[in-house]
């Protein structure tokens, strides 16, 4: 019963904050390359996280005018170069990435966008549906 409480005492106890440590590398000591050291805490957790807001439509335009569509609606709301893949056409800028997904085999459209903030990735999304729904 002592150990239960040693343990549990321990699991609760307060955690340094992650410092930045230099690498041994090859044996020598490398201070241009940073390594977390700890987190137990998991204090870092929400600076790395990510939120995703997302929304479809029904797809009434053949995929090929779905991708320029949504090609150009990624451009208009600022997200400039896009990238291609075989379903899907994306912008990335500074934390943020929008997305607009073309699925022609089940009639959808769907809009995405992802970041640190929820608040700003759901009015991405929203700018990004708006946009595509405008047309080109």
């Amino acid at each position: 019963m002592a150990a239960v409480l040693i343990a549990g005492a321990t699991l609760n106890a307060p955690a340094a904050r992650a410092q930045p440590a230099g690498l041994t590398l090859d044996g020598l000591r490398e201070p241009d390359y940073q390594v977390l050291a700890q987190d137990p805490a998991g204090d870092l957790a929400s600076d790395f996280s990510t939120h995703l807001a997302s929304d479809w439509a029904d797809l009434t335009v053949p995929q090929a005018e779905c991708f320029a569509r949504g090609e150009a609606a990624i451009q208009r709301i600022g997200f400039g170069e896009v990238e291609r893949t075989k379903y899907s056409r994306f912008g990335t800028r500074e934390d943020y990435t929008v997305s607009v997904r073309c699925i022609e085999e089940k009639g959808l459209v769907l809009f995405l966008a992802s970041g640190r903030e929820r608040g700003k990735a759901n009015a991405l999304q929203l700018n990004l549906q708006r946009s595509y729904l405008k047309g080109n």
